[in-house]
């Protein structure tokens, strides 16, 4: 399981970092931060 947990908080960084990179609102980026943020504490 830490290895699916590992894999998994490497891709949302991943797609938390390409959001910052995204040309949408910053308000509509920390919605879907925290729309990842919530993926990860469910399945953890």
């Amino acid at each position: 399981m830490d290895t699916t947990f590992s894999y998994l908080n490497q891709q949302i960084t991943g797609w938390k970092h390409r959001l910052s990179q995204a040309s949408i609102s910053n308000e509509d980026q920390e919605e879907l931060k925290g729309h990842l943020d919530d993926v990860i504490y469910e399945l953890t």
